[in-house]
């Protein structure tokens, strides 16, 4: 088990460096499918470890939930407080008084993001809890059943907006979507069909042969590219944030990654590292725009090269720091930053 939690640890990390990609504005015309494939895959990943470990026990299996839960927490808690004042500067919550703005936090807390990119952590508590749940009654059928549509919905979101871009029933819809969730693409529904998926593997449900998942890598990354060329072309795309072809691209993925046999005697720290880069990264980008922009005078062809490769040494800086600081006395609550 240790060698394939190597590989997946392994690739957490070039997946976090993809998310540094798609803020940074990285060659988003060549790279953008590719980027996509990190979120999902997130997803699937702690969907996977989470339900591999529960057993028969259901009261057992309540604790590892709660636990799972309080984890993440924490980490959020953790970002949230180093990162509130730029928060604060970048969000501008109380610029209508203090209430108003104490209320568009917790709604944002809720249903959206606070710090930059922290839409994804509340988004897999929130639908781990309501999966978990719906699981023991409906089974992965029923889940599969609901979740599936909801994310054909979020594809006509995102990459195929533009195909009912002039009805004003869905116009309506939208807007009030975006009321409760604030975006179309960063909440916790997006999550429920990669949490099944995750879930399904670890149970066994989906087992595919290495020698399917040589062709069928390859061919879903290519109907991957296919599929965005297609929107482009017809100018559908309002977000590129969900493709069809992610299904079964990151399917094969998961596949291939689950049945590697991989060794890395680095993987604990880069899987901390991902870690810190995945909640820290875009609020770094914020400051080194500011930075490369007014004081370094980047060009503009190169700030994207220079916001990934200075964000990312940023992060793992931070890394560094936090994990030679934690073994120090009276610095051990660090550990909650990863």
């Amino acid at each position: 088990m240790r060698n394939r939690e190597d590989a997946f640890d392994i690739t957490k990390m070039i997946l976090s460096i993809f998310v540094i990609g798609v803020h940074a504005g990285l060659y988003p015309d060549i790279m953008n499918p590719l980027y996509r494939i990190a979120v999902p895959m997130f997803f699937m990943m702690s969907s996977y470890f989470f339900f591999k470990s529960l057993g028969q026990d259901k009261t057992a299996n309540k604790a590892r939930l709660k636990k799972f839960v309080v984890r993440n927490l924490r980490l959020y808690g953790f970002w949230f407080v180093a990162l509130l004042p730029l928060t604060l500067i970048i969000r501008d919550y109380f610029a209508q008084g203090f209430v108003p703005g104490l209320l568009t936090l917790l709604h944002n807390f809720l249903f959206y993001s606070t710090f930059r990119a922290s839409w994804y952590l509340i988004a897999l508590c929130t639908a781990m809890v309501i999966l978990y749940f719906l699981s023991g009654v409906t089974g992965n059928k029923g889940l599969l059943w609901i979740s599936a549509p909801i994310y054909v919905l979020y594809c006509l979101f995102s990459n195929y907006y533009g195909l009912f871009g002039e009805c004003d029933l869905w116009n309506s819809f939208c807007n009030g979507y975006r009321t409760v969730f604030v975006t179309l693409c960063n909440n916790f529904p997006a999550g429920f069909l990669w949490i099944t998926l995750g879930k399904m593997f670890a149970e066994g449900k989906i087992s595919i042969p290495a020698k399917v998942t040589r062709w069928m890598l390859p061919l879903s990354v290519m109907l991957l590219y296919a599929e965005q060329i297609t929107v482009l072309h017809y100018g559908l795309a309002d977000k590129t944030d969900y493709y069809f072809a992610l299904v079964p691209c990151c399917i094969a993925l998961f596949s291939l990654l689950r049945g590697a046999d991989v060794h890395c005697s680095t993987a604990p720290l880069l899987r901390k590292t991902s870690t810190v880069v995945y909640v820290l990264h875009s609020s770094a980008i914020s400051v080194l725009n500011l930075i490369g922009g007014r004081f370094l005078h980047i060009p503009e062809g190169w700030m994207a090269v220079y916001l990934t490769a200075s964000s990312l040494m940023v992060c793992i800086a931070a890394t560094f720091i936090i994990l030679r600081l934690e073994k120090q006395k009276g610095f051990r609550w660090l550990r909650y930053a990863y």
